[in-house]
C-alpha cells in the first residue's frame, strides 16, 4: 500500500459504513419483480438508471418499493412504516415518516450513445469506434451533479409532500467521468457536501457500475445490471469489495 493510500485510509477513521453484501443484492433483484407488477418495472427508464436505483435503494433500505413512476409521479416510493428497523430514519435523514419518495437523475454523457454505436457497428461487421474520456476528481462529479440535484428537488417539491422523506438519487456512468480516486478503498470522507434545498433530506450518488455477477442479476430480475458502488454522502465511506451505501 502506498503512503498516499495509507493517508486516505487514516482520513476515513470514524466513518460509518453500511456494507451491502452480494446476497442482499441478490435478494433485492428477486424481491422487486416479486412485489412490483412486471408491467410497471418495464416502464423504468433504463437510460436514466431508474432500474439501478430501484435495486440499490431496495438493498439499502431493506424494504421493497411499493410504487414506481408510471403516471408522472415520483420515480420510486418506499413505505418506511413497513420496516421495523430503527436505522431507516438515519438512512433517510428524516424521523417519523411513513413514506420515502425518490427522484432519480442520470448525469449526461456520451458513453451510452457510444456503447449503442458499438453494438450497431458489430452487427454490421464493422470495427467499433473509440470512446475517449478525461479523468476528473470525485468532487468534480459531485459539482457537476448540482444542477440535476436542483432539478430533482423541484420535481420532488411538485410531486411529493412535506410529510414524506424526499431523496435524490444521482447516477454517473464511470466511463463518462472516470475519477482519479477510483482505486482508493475509501473516498467519501474526502467529498464536498452537495448543496441541498431545505426540502431534500438525502442525496445518494452511484458512481460506478461493473461486474459479471450483476449482469446475471439483470437477466434474473428483468431490471438491469448493477455493480460495484462507490457511495454516498460526504463523511461516509465506500466499500469496493461489495456494493455499499453509507450513512
Amino acid at each position: 500500500m502506498s503512503d498516499d493510500s495509507a493517508k486516505s485510509l487514516d482520513g476515513g477513521i470514524g466513518t460509518h459504513v453500511i456494507a451491502i453484501t452480494y446476497e442482499v443484492m441478490d435478494w433485492a433483484t428477486e424481491a422487486l419483480p416479486a412485489h412490483v407488477p412486471a408491467d410497471d418495472l418495464k416502464k423504468l427508464k433504463l437510460a436514466a438508471g431508474e432500474h439501478l436505483a430501484a435495486m440499490l435503494t431496495t438493498a439499502y433500505l431493506g424494504i421493497v418499493s411499493v410504487a414506481v413512476d408510471v403516471h408522472g409521479g415520483v420515480d420510486l416510493v418506499y413505505r418506511v412504516a413497513d420496516s421495523d428497523s430503527d436505522a431507516l430514519s438515519s438512512l433517510l435523514g428524516r424521523d417519523g415518516v411513513e413514506f420515502a419518495d425518490f427522484e432519480v437523475k442520470s448525469m449526461p454523457g456520451d458513453f451510452r450513445e457510444h456503447d449503442a454505436a458499438v453494438s450497431r457497428a458489430l452487427k454490421r461487421g464493422e470495427e467499433p469506434g473509440t470512446h475517449w474520456s478525461t479523468f476528473v476528481s470525485a468532487n468534480d462529479v459531485v459539482e457537476a451533479a448540482q444542477s440535476l440535484i436542483a432539478k430533482a428537488a423541484k420535481q420532488l417539491r411538485d410531486k411529493s409532500s412535506p410529510d414524506r422523506a424526499r431523496v435524490v438519487f444521482i447516477v454517473s456512468h464511470f466511463l463518462d467521468r472516470p475519477y482519479v480516486e477510483c482505486l482508493d478503498p475509501v473516498i467519501a470522507h474526502t467529498l464536498i457536501a452537495p448543496t441541498l434545498s431545505d426540502e431534500i433530506e438525502r442525496t445518494l450518488r452511484l458512481l460506478r457500475v461493473t461486474g459479471r455477477r450483476w449482469r446475471r442479476a439483470r437477466r434474473r430480475a428483468v431490471l438491469g445490471g448493477v455493480g460495484r458502488l462507490v457511495a454516498t454522502d460526504p463523511g461516509d465511506a465506500s466499500c469496493p469489495a461489495a456494493p455499499a451505501f453509507c450513512s
